[in-house]
């Protein structure tokens, strides 16, 4: 409280002013980095490329035009590293801000050997017998056309039945 005719310490005038212009300060240091990715073939856009600041967790992921938007705390230099499933990475180092990056990946030829899917209804105990053994689950018994499960033990293979009298 002042008294009238009293001036204010510089210190209690300067002190509205000072936490004023602080967050303006803290805004000033972030760096917006916009840009677009496409395919150096065909020039259509790269939806879902990631490009991140080397050494950093911190990258964007591009939009369904190309488009990413990166918001950074450091000044340059940066090195981007760009890269996308399919594709060759692409690492740039950027002296200065340009107003729109452009980045083009270029398609990356893997080859990979054939994959071989081998299924089988043979079972393991089948597999190591020295004779052929033939086996009757739940469901084929039930589907046999005989009447119980003593007759259709007969219709497998290599089964003789008789009947004792």
């Amino acid at each position: 409280m002042t008294l009238p005719g009293h001036a204010l310490p510089l210190f209690q005038r300067a002190l509205p002013l000072v936490l004023l212009l602080l967050p303006l300060c803290a805004v000033a240091q972030q760096v917006k980095l916009r840009g677009v990715v496409t395919d150096a073939g065909s020039g259509e856009t790269i939806i879902g490329a990631n490009v991140i600041l080397k050494g950093t967790t911190t990258g964007a992921v591009t939009d369904i035009d190309g488009r990413f938007e990166l918001l950074l705390n450091e000044l340059p230099p940066y090195t981007l590293q760009i890269s996308f499933i399919g594709y060759q990475q692409q690492e740039v180092v950027l002296e200065s801000l340009d107003k729109e990056l452009k980045f083009k990946l270029s398609a990356d030829q893997v080859l990979l050997k054939e994959a071989e899917v081998v299924g089988s209804r043979i079972s393991d105990k089948q597999k190591q017998a020295p004779l052929t053994v033939e086996s009757m689950d739940i469901i084929a018994i039930r589907e046999a056309p005989s009447g119980d499960f003593y007759e259709s033990l007969g219709n497998l293979k290599g089964v003789d039945m008789t009947a004792a009298s």
